[in-house]
């Protein structure tokens, strides 16, 4: 992992150019929160290939969205994130840059369990640091509908947002709401440990957790 200070285009791709990868233009912009957006949990998911990956990381505000929870435990027992249409919110992400391997190993990290697709929406704009607006990038979209607790999304609290509209939870508070919604009876850490060993078990309360989804596409958006 390598940090750039005072970033800028220029400063960005003569990097680039000197460890022998394409330059921003040449590369394909995903829409990255959460731990797609982290260094550390990125370089884990590429740890395998051969030669190293170059994935530039740059922060960003995405306009008229928020980031919520998601209507489904992931594998490593959480509840994922996902994007919601949020008028006049700002939030804080990242955009990640990626060529067409990594871009495919990506996808074979986010799209295996059939929870996610890849699109574009015309709705998308983003301010990028260095780089000015950007619209109608590529993200991975939620096919199970965003977690609706009392009819209203959920915000990540973790990720920063101006003018935010949905209740924001921490993960551990969002875990705890949906433990008594399963009427699960064992202690968080116990839950947790559970849905991250056993999958039919996991499938079985992704299937309840449905109840509770949003019914409708966060927004129109194109499926790659």
């Amino acid at each position: 992992m390598e940090r750039i200070d005072n970033l800028t285009l220029e400063k960005l791709n003569f990097r680039l150019k000197e460890l022998g990868w394409p330059s921003i233009r040449d590369l394909i912009p995903v829409l990255a929160y959460g731990a797609n957006a982290s260094p550390s949990r990125l370089a884990i998911k590429f740890q395998s290939m051969n030669p190293g990956a170059i994935i530039p990381v740059i922060p960003a505000t995405l306009h008229d969205f928020d980031i919520v929870f998601a209507s489904h435990f992931s594998s490593y027992g959480s509840i994922p994130a996902t994007l919601q249409e949020s008028p006049g919110t700002r939030v804080s992400v990242s955009v990640t840059w990626f060529n067409e391997k990594l871009l495919e190993r990506m996808n074979e990290t986010e799209l295996g369990n059939r929870n996610y697709v890849l699109g574009s929406s015309d709705k998308i704009y983003l301010d990028i640091e260095s780089i000015g607006r950007v619209k109608n990038i590529y993200s991975y979209w939620t096919k199970r509908g965003c977690l609706l607790i009392h009819g209203s999304p959920i915000s990540l609290k973790a990720i920063l947002a101006s003018n935010r509209k949905f209740i924001e939870y921490e993960e551990r508070e969002i875990l705890e709401k949906i433990r008594k919604i399963l009427s699960i009876e064992v202690p968080l850490e116990n839950m947790i440990v559970s849905i991250r060993n056993d999958s039919q078990l996991r499938k079985k309360q992704n299937l309840i957790l449905t109840r509770y989804a949003s019914q409708s596409e966060p927004c129109a958006f194109s499926e790659e």
